[in-house]
């Protein structure tokens, strides 16, 4: 490095930049064994002098995805080499049938964190947990607790039994219809608890066939 030498009563300037680089790290200067900070040499310094490189660490980005769509503010935006941080455990966005379940790098690996040795900036993507949500059925205003399926995920939904464990004399079981009095078969993909909240069955009102009767001659009486 130069100067490496320099004259009394003329000092000299020290050097701006270095060949030296130290990971995640920008050299930002020197200090003098006091550990103050200088930039030159003055023109009354006697003796040889021995300076020590400063070393600032690194600030670092992060970025914050929903799919392909950047999200602002969220913190922390930003880390520094050697500290790491701590993501985010709650959002303010939300997706209708799904829970926010943390955040993934790039590589698709959940992340809890950015570590000490991360070294670059960063973008984590939300994950998102889809809901499971009870089904209730009822006859009437009773409710039926042994039929299957009792849960369904959002945006798997599910197929309603076509038979139940109730019976009713003179009655035979027709199927489901949802609160708003709509005959259903499935739970669709896109429904959430807020738009299902009980299923009921439909009773037909044909009774059962009990008895056949055939025509039979008697003998007339006189």
């Amino acid at each position: 490095l130069n100067p490496s030498s320099y004259i009394y009563s003329e000092g000299a300037i020290l050097p701006t930049s270095i060949t030296t680089t130290k990971k995640g790290h920008t050299f930002v200067g020197w200090s003098n064994l006091n550990g103050e900070t200088v930039s030159k040499i003055g023109d009354r310094e006697l003796g040889d002098l021995t300076f020590q490189a400063v070393w600032e660490p690194n600030t670092y980005s992060i970025t914050y995805k929903d799919e392909l769509t950047q999200i602002g503010g969220i913190s922390p935006n930003e880390y520094v080499y050697g500290v790491g941080v701590e993501l985010p455990t709650s959002i303010s966005l939300t997706k209708e049938g799904y829970t926010f379940d943390g955040w993934e790098d790039v590589y698709k690996n959940k992340v809890t964190s950015v570590t000490t040795t991360d070294i670059e900036n960063l973008t984590f993507k939300i994950i998102w947990q889809p809901n499971t949500y009870a089904i209730t059925y009822k006859d009437g205003d009773n409710e039926l607790t042994n039929e299957t399926p009792s849960e369904y995920t959002y945006s798997e939904g599910a197929t309603l039994p076509t038979t139940i464990s109730l019976s009713k004399d003179g009655q035979t079981f027709d199927g489901w219809k949802d609160a708003q009095g709509n005959k259903v078969a499935t739970i669709s993909t896109t429904t959430t608890s807020a738009t299902i909240s009980t299923i009921t069955t439909i009773i037909s009102s044909v009774p059962r066939t009990c008895c056949n009767i055939s025509a039979t001659s008697f003998p007339i009486l006189s």
